[in-house]
């Protein structure tokens, strides 16, 4: 095995063909960067893309979020009718003894005495809202 020393006795480090270098005492060995240069040269590599795999994954966990909340979500019915002018009174033509369907008490919140009534059955007010 043929070793070159340079100026200062210490051999070169010129690869040979196999791609081994000397050392200082003239034993072959691998060049750590030749040898894992590949895994040196992909780590970057895979970072990037293990970093575009977690966004994607995310991006996919919320877009799969967003369907099933509007698939789930409920809607709240509106019910809209025509303002019309009638009677507030019912009445209801029987043969028997009226009941009502549910037993409904009414209460005020906060005790109190009427004193006076300022309207009475058949009176006429003034509209609270005036259109235009």
């Amino acid at each position: 095995m043929a070793h070159h020393l340079g100026t200062d006795g210490i051999a070169d480090s010129a690869p040979n063909e196999t791609g081994r270098f000397p050392d200082a005492n003239g034993h072959l060995t691998e060049s750590y960067i030749l040898t894992h240069g590949s895994l040196m040269a992909t780590a970057r590599r895979t970072t990037t893309r293990t970093t575009w795999i977690w966004a994607g994954m995310a991006i996919v966990l919320l877009l799969v979020f967003y369907l099933v909340h509007l698939a789930t979500r409920t809607t709240l019915p509106i019910r809209v009718a025509v303002v019309e002018r009638s009677s507030l009174k019912s009445t209801t033509p029987t043969n028997g003894k009226v009941e009502p369907t549910s037993n409904f008490e009414a209460h005020a919140p906060f005790p109190g005495v009427v004193k006076a009534l300022y309207v009475h059955e058949g009176d006429r007010g003034q509209a609270a809202f005036a259109d235009g």
